[in-house]
């Protein structure tokens, strides 16, 4: 311990010195002094012993070898962290092997890989980065090889370019359902653009003008419309022209199945008519242009028989059966009849029961109603015309009746009066959607808008009675019994003119 002390050291040193050789006693024990100090190593009264011996365990190393550090062996706890790391040769790594974003060199220069930024891996070969894989993808520097389209899912793929791909059998399949351009042949609902279908020709087509509503246009001119409610509009002046003289026919579908309206040319006999039913006609006119004075003939089903009521010819018209058809009726009166000659009413005797002279009484009510004869004005005619209404001549049936029954006789029992009633008459009208303006295609209104009817049930005829006279009839009447009238007057004079 020479060594450790110096000639110029401190006056304490020395002792120290002197103590080390055994030249000087040991410090007391009872020498106060800090722990660690100088005086606490002084202290110790075995430090020369220990001094002198050179044991390691007088200074509690009894367990540390004398080895040197290049012999020094791998402790159990240093092999313990040993195996937690990996070999050189052959590593293998458990959990995720984290390298440093600068990479990792595979030994070659320029060979290996990296992450250039965040979420990046970069795969390089000779210094220039080949593929590079990010969130957005893979990218590839250079040309990919080795690669089979068997190993990416596409072993089915062919090689080839657009415009050289043939029709799969999928596709044949999909063009099997489309129509051809030439002779297009469609099946279920063909459903054309609103703006229309063109045939080609400038102006020609169908379209749809408006919601609900088809038009039909030839040379640039709409010429009529079919609306929602099935409403035909004509918007030029139709003509309806038959391509056949054997048949052409037009039939209109009413209510629960009847046949509304139909026209039809058959056989050179055009004819119009109207059917109840598939099973005939309810009503037809028919003009029958084979016979040598073509007719024009009515007919109508009376009692499940079709039969003719009026015909026409260029001479007459005339009731199909004799002595069967009325004109008009009590409900249905003609204002006025205009004829150049007067009625003829037939008055065979054959037809006729033998003439009975009149009796005294029925003279009697021929002369009182004679004398009921005067002038008087329609009340019609008064609410029309004012004080211009005309002043016609007769009398009322009811003054007759009167007259009749005064005299003892049934008014009803003769021929000139008359009396009918008939029952109120209802029908149906059935809804009218609103219609909206039609329009030609400068958008002037051609057929100005409707209002909406709706259906209900209208009153065709009013119930109601009237009296009537047959003027012919009663004029026979008041004539015989003024011809009495004048034969007694007659008398008279000839006894006057014998006194």
């Amino acid at each position: 311990m020479d060594d450790i002390f110096y000639p110029d050291m401190p006056d304490w040193l020395d002792k120290l010195n002197l103590l080390a050789k055994g030249q000087l006693e040991p410090i007391r024990a009872d020498w106060a002094a800090d722990p660690g100090s100088i005086r606490g190593i002084l202290n110790k009264p075995t430090l020369a012993a220990v001094a002198m011996s050179g044991k390691k365990a007088d200074v509690g190393l009894s367990k540390v070898d004398n080895t040197s550090d290049t012999e020094k062996p791998v402790s159990i706890a240093q092999a313990n962290a040993l195996d937690l790391k990996a070999p050189i040769n052959n590593p293998v790594f458990k959990g995720v092997v984290r390298n440093p974003a600068g990479g990792m060199d595979f030994g070659t220069a320029g060979c290996g890989m990296y992450s250039p930024s965040v979420n990046v891996l970069s795969i390089v070969t000779n210094g220039i980065g080949s593929i590079t894989v990010s969130p957005a993808g893979v990218t590839f520097a250079g040309t990919v090889s080795g690669v089979t389209k068997g190993m990416v899912g596409l072993g089915n793929v062919d090689n080839t370019s657009d415009a050289l791909k043939p029709v799969s059998a999928a596709q044949e399949t999909a063009i099997g359902l489309k129509a051809p351009v030439d002779n297009p042949v469609f099946t279920g609902t063909v459903h054309i653009p609103a703006s229309g279908m063109d045939f080609g020709t400038n102006g020609t087509g169908i379209g749809a003008p408006a919601a609900g509503m088809l038009a039909m246009t030839t040379n640039g001119v709409e010429r009529y419309r079919i609306s929602n409610t099935g409403d035909v509009t004509f918007t030029s002046v139709p003509k309806i022209t038959a391509s056949s003289v054997a048949t052409c026919e037009i039939i209109s579908q009413g209510l629960n199945g009847y046949g509304v309206f139909s026209a039809k040319s058959a056989a050179q006999l055009p004819s119009i008519w109207d059917s109840y039913n598939a099973n005939g006609l309810c009503g037809r006119l028919l003009c029958d242009n084979a016979a040598t004075n073509s007719t024009f003939t009515f007919s109508m089903r009376k009692d499940g028989v079709m039969a003719d009521v009026l015909g026409m010819t260029r001479g007459q018209i005339f009731p199909s059966v004799d002595g069967t058809t009325a004109l008009g009726g009590a409900s249905q009166r003609w204002s006025v009849v205009f004829s150049s000659t007067g009625a003829i009413n037939t008055s065979d005797a054959t037809l006729k029961t033998p003439i009975r002279p009149m009796l005294e009484n029925e003279i009697a009510a021929a002369i009182e109603i004679a004398d009921s004869i005067g002038t008087y004005k329609w009340l019609e005619s008064i609410q029309a015309k004012g004080a211009d209404a005309r002043r016609h001549v007769g009398l009322t049936v009811q003054g007759a009746i009167a007259v009749m029954e005064k005299n003892g006789l049934d008014p009803f029992e003769y021929g000139f009066i008359c009396y009918d009633q008939w029952e109120e008459e209802l029908g149906y009208r059935a809804a009218i959607p609103a219609q909206p303006d039609v329009v030609d295609t400068d958008g002037t209104v051609i057929v100005p808008q409707t209002d909406a009817v709706e259906a209900s049930q209208v009153v065709i005829k009013e119930a109601g009675s009237l009296y009537s006279l047959r003027t012919d009839q009663i004029n026979m009447f008041v004539a015989r019994g003024l011809m009495a009238r004048l034969a007694k007057t007659e008398e008279r004079l000839a006894a006057l003119e014998a006194m």
